[in-house]
């Protein structure tokens, strides 16, 4: 499932084709349009899902993570739509020099990629909950420490036996 659409895509590159459509007969076509868009959706789900977030993004429980990762597919479908054709050279003034619209896309792309790596991509964790416990002594509202659940030699009682000796 793509999270971007072909009209996302040809509203960024769609002057590649002289309609500003992709369509059967055009390079790339529309089905290579579509299948750039599932393949950069798949990615975007294989790094989710290794850094721990629920996948599919789903729209009515994460509407800011989805509409980020609708512009990110369509960076990505962009960029893969220009290295699909032979040759391009138009170059853009970026923060680090003349760089082509391909460059351009896979900055946007790798950068939305290293979001997700370092877990400041705002979506549904799969392991949230693990993430807020804690272990050991705290302060309860009164500032009297609370024992731990678990201690060493919890056991540790007269005529107690251990089971590894």
């Amino acid at each position: 499932m793509a999270y971007g659409t072909v009209a996302e895509v040809e509203a960024l590159v769609g002057d590649l084709v002289e309609s500003r459509v992709f369509g059967a007969s055009t390079i790339p076509t529309l089905a290579q349009v579509t299948a750039f868009l599932v393949s950069v959706a798949a990615e975007l789900d294989v790094e989710l899902k290794s850094a721990g977030y629920v996948v599919p993004v789903d729209i009515a429980v994460d509407p800011e993570a989805y509409a980020f990762l609708k512009t990110v597919n369509a960076y990505g479908a962009c960029l893969l739509a220009l290295a699909s054709l032979p040759a391009e050279a138009e170059l853009t003034e970026g923060q680090e020099g003349l760089r082509t619209r391909a460059q351009t896309f896979n900055v946007l792309y790798q950068r939305a990629l290293k979001r997700i790596k370092e877990r400041t991509f705002p979506a549904t964790s799969a392991n949230l909950k693990m993430t807020q416990m804690f272990a050991g002594s705290q302060e309860d509202e009164d500032g009297n420490v609370k024992l731990p659940i678990f201690s060493r030699g919890h056991f540790d009682y007269p005529g107690s036996r251990s089971l590894i000796e």
